[in-house]
């Protein structure tokens, strides 16, 4: 086992000829703003693959292994400019960092290289607080970017506080319970010789003791980035999506004690609501609309959730049976 300081940060501080546009040019400072958060390192097993070549492709892989065992919830805050985002539970005490850096092509592991990537792990007054991102972003003379894949696995039984921007690749939220979460994306992964981006924010079993704020707000012509969402609710809490061109699906966990309010909008696709313990009723339908529905007795559950979601030209759904 080695200390995992804040110090610990992969890549090199490089400088690769410009591209004409500077958005590509490798070394480029990245989108992502994050610092390092308060609190004491805790000691992780490290290890690094190195970056590994063959053919045109690159990678490298950095895991991080921690006890998170005696630490009750937590801040986690997660930022990739190209690529996926998964934040999901653990089996057993240990808190799981893997990061994948990722680049194909004639200058891959020199994308790779240009590619700074930070991230710290630390204990804060009882409480686990995860901050990855990157510094830097590198791309190959072909304006091919550096991937940078962050898979977070935490302990199950807390309650954390989530906040992710993943713009290329969107956030993979499962199994975890949420005191408040913040999801940030444009599109989807682009899969070479197919056109757009595809893929969007998938949220399964999550359970939400705090608000949701959850978007793809990439351009319609880039992509329909979607919203997947199936939630349960144990606080009363508000719960707003946001897509451009994509759909949006969100599923709420019907129980005696909660009620749902909801508005759904769409300047372009079909509104759907259906709420209630009748499955067998219509459900509330149109196009081109906003849509409200409130459950029976909503006013007196002790947990109430105010859902607003809206997509430009999207479908939306949301339900609750």
């Amino acid at each position: 086992m080695s200390a995992f300081t804040g110090s610990d940060c992969f890549g090199l501080d490089s400088q690769a000829a410009s591209p004409q546009d500077p958005a590509y040019r490798s070394g480029r400072r990245s989108l992502c703003r994050k610092n390092p958060p308060p609190g004491k390192p805790l000691r992780a097993h490290k290890t690094d693959t190195g970056i590994q070549a063959t053919d045109h492709r690159a990678e490298r892989i950095i895991t991080f292994i921690a006890d998170a065992s005696r630490l009750k919830g937590g801040d986690l805050e997660l930022c990739s400019e190209y690529g996926r985002i998964e934040v999901m539970d653990s089996d057993d005490g240990q808190a799981r960092l893997q990061i994948l850096l990722s680049a194909a092509g004639e200058g891959a592991a020199k994308a790779i290289e240009d590619t700074d990537v930070r991230a710290h792990l630390t204990a804060d007054n009882g409480m686990l607080r995860v901050s990855v991102w990157h510094e830097t972003q590198g791309f190959t003379p072909q304006s091919q970017p550096c991937w940078v894949s962050i898979r977070l696995q935490v302990p199950l039984a807390n309650q954390y506080k989530l906040d992710a921007m993943a713009n290329h690749g969107c956030v993979g939220v499962h199994r975890l319970t949420l005191a408040g979460c913040k999801l940030r994306g444009l599109v989807g992964i682009k899969v070479k010789g197919i056109k757009g981006y595809h893929g969007g924010h998938d949220l399964h079993n999550v359970v939400l003791s705090g608000d949701l704020d959850v978007s793809t707000e990439g351009p319609s012509d880039f992509g329909d980035a979607w919203i997947h969402a199936t939630l349960r609710a144990i606080s009363s809490c508000k719960v707003q999506a946001r897509a451009n061109g994509g759909n949006i699906w969100l599923s709420f966990t019907p129980d005696s004690r909660t009620g749902l309010n909801v508005i759904g909008r769409s300047e372009e696709g079909m509104v759907l609501v259906r709420i209630g313990e009748d499955a067998t009723a219509p459900p509330l339908s149109q196009a081109r609309s906003e849509l409200r529905a409130r459950s029976k007795g909503y006013e007196s559950k002790p947990v109430q959730i105010e859902a607003t979601a809206t997509s430009s030209h999207g479908d939306v759904t949301v339900v609750m049976i």
